[in-house]
């Protein structure tokens, strides 16, 4: 196999092959523009794509992937390779960058996605030498296993009692269109002021990759306020990622997470979607309890997400 650089009108062409949203150009595109892209494709005998991937250019001794996408991931233009390609794939991007960059660094996605896929790069990567630089706990919501009948079942008494008391706050729980998702991200800014949390992507930034990953906004009211709200980019067919959600915090007693959890769960039942990614409840490595405790009151299950270095002797 080889790997060869090619423009991105190329790598675009592929693109419907694609397992991961930040792997595509109008994500991509929609990055700052200090941002520059290389593209590249790895091709087999005759010359057939086999493997797509892409970086960001700087000059920079360390090749940190992703940069700024949550993960990074080769994609694969057959649905099923065979093992022993993915190692020689991983053999090859470390020799070609290895040229120019002293460090490889690599976050993949949590196994969530494609167990078979993420398991064998991962595999790969520590044959071929990578070492583990840092684990991130990682939380889903699996929409096949929920059952609303029995939900109260296996969820914790902490969340049962507070579903019930947003129960008995008489909540309202609605889907919202583009036009409301501006009052959606106050709600969230609001709660991430509050306890200090960055927040990363501009309200007018957010609202245009919402519309352009096939996003969904979900929020919560009480008395016609809304005081909770969530934010979900499309992955693929059958998955979502939950970007940001919060709540007021002069509304937090009335418990408006559980009962927007609970919800988006029920509708999320009701469509293709298989799998809601919460994300990790760690930043590197270190794991945020109180976070991880909320994340699995509401019957999240867990995974890891690995972070993977090679470096010069």
């Amino acid at each position: 196999m080889q790997i060869i650089k090619i423009d991105k009108e190329e790598y675009q062409g592929q693109q419907y092959y694609f397992r991961f949203l930040y792997n595509k150009t109008h994500f991509l595109e929609s990055l700052p523009n200090d941002k520059k892209f290389s593209f590249f494709k790895i091709v087999g005998e005759k010359q057939k794509t086999k493997f797509l991937f892409y970086i960001v250019e700087d000059f920079s001794p360390f090749l940190n992937l992703p940069n700024p996408a949550p993960y990074w991931c080769i994609e694969s233009v057959r649905k099923q390779e065979k093992p022993e390609n993915y190692i020689s794939v991983i053999k090859l991007i470390k020799e070609y960058f290895f040229k120019v960059k002293k460090t490889i660094s690599i976050t993949l996605p949590s196994n969530i996605y494609d167990k078979r896929y993420i398991n064998l790069i991962t595999k790969s990567l520590l044959d071929e030498d990578f070492i583990i630089q840092h684990t991130d706990y990682n939380h889903h919501l699996d929409i096949n296993l929920f059952k609303e009948n029995l939900y109260l079942e296996y969820i914790n008494s902490d969340a049962r009692r507070n579903l019930k008391v947003a129960n008995n706050a008489s909540l309202q729980f609605k889907k919202l269109r583009q036009k409301e998702y501006s009052f959606a991200y106050d709600v969230i800014k609001a709660n991430r002021i509050a306890k200090s949390y960055p927040l990363k992507i501009s309200k007018e930034q957010m609202i245009i990759n919402l519309s352009n990953f096939e996003g969904d906004v979900f929020a919560v009211f009480k008395d016609e306020v809304m005081i909770a709200s969530a934010l979900v980019f499309g992955i693929n067919a059958s998955a979502k990622q939950l970007i940001y959600w919060g709540d007021l915090p002069e509304y937090s007693k009335s418990r408006p997470m559980n009962f927007l959890a609970f919800e988006m769960l029920k509708y999320y039942k009701n469509t293709s979607t298989e799998i809601l990614d919460l994300g990790p409840s760690s930043d590197e490595g270190e794991i945020n309890s109180g976070l991880s405790n909320f994340k699995e009151s509401i019957g999240a299950l867990t995974s890891l997400k690995f972070t993977l270095t090679y470096k010069s002797l």
